[in-house]
């Protein structure tokens, strides 16, 4: 489903909404729309491929996004993430690529992303991050071919 630029507004107390019960839905494109929860989400059960650039949450990643667990593509590029990497997303065993590009996430890169094997493509560029790139969880990605910290 792409719902790209379509104004579409899922609030904070609705979120995802219905979006989430959609048993068969596996690839979801919300970019460019007023979204500013993800409650809901967790329910997509099937979903491989979420995308939310320049969207609104202006908050950390929700738990809710780590019951995923088919999720191949995470793409969230300035879409007002704040906080801490979570440690959660370990559990998103199957994530191929992971793309928070140009948000305002802090603090360091954690030691479990060398959990996400299957990973070929991160970026954390444009962000607020500090603390030196964890070399030994990052040798881990045997199928890491880009890996993109530019200016954070």
């Amino acid at each position: 489903v792409d719902l790209s630029g379509n104004e579409v507004r899922l609030d904070r107390n609705y979120g995802f909404g219905d979006m989430g019960n959609a048993g068969s839905l596996r690839k979801v494109d919300l970019s460019s729309n007023d979204i500013q929860s993800f409650a809901g989400i967790g329910r997509a059960l099937s979903l491989e491929e979420l995308h939310v650039d320049d969207a609104y949450f202006f908050s950390k990643l929700d738990k809710e996004l780590y019951k995923l667990e088919n999720l191949k593509i995470l793409h969230m590029q300035f879409s007002g993430l704040s906080g801490n990497i979570p440690v959660g997303l370990q559990g998103l065993k199957n994530l191929m690529a992971l793309n928070l590009y140009g948000n305002e996430l802090t603090g360091k890169i954690p030691l479990q992303i060398g959990h996400l094997t299957k990973l070929w493509h991160v970026d954390f560029s444009e962000n607020d991050m500090t603390g030196v790139l964890p070399v030994e969880s990052i040798a881990k990605l045997v199928n890491l071919e880009k890996f993109h910290v530019h200016q954070t």
